[in-house]
């Protein structure tokens, strides 16, 4: 459901999820070209803290694990919501 939400709200680019191992969501950004090249800098980062901090709501999932060509905005690996500095 989770990847569903994130896909509506973020036409340009789409997730899939591949599995779950222990704390760790895993998930793949087959087409990446929105997320990396398209959407700024801003536009990337936005994406990841929403996703992440998405996934890591769900009971017992602390890390989500990112797999896509890395560009210019936007590089995969595994993400936490300590990952981010947030000004909030």
């Amino acid at each position: 459901m989770i990847v569903e939400i994130v896909n509506k709200n973020y036409p340009i680019v789409q997730i899939k999820y591949v599995k779950t191992s222990g704390d760790t969501v895993f998930v793949a950004i087959p087409n990446s070209m929105g997320l990396t090249q398209q959407m700024g800098s801003t536009g990337a980062n936005e994406f990841m803290v929403c996703v992440t901090f998405t996934f890591t709501e769900l009971k017992g999932i602390k890390h989500v694990s990112f797999d896509f060509e890395e560009g210019d905005h936007a590089v995969p690996g595994v993400y936490d919501r300590t990952s981010w500095s947030l000004n909030l």
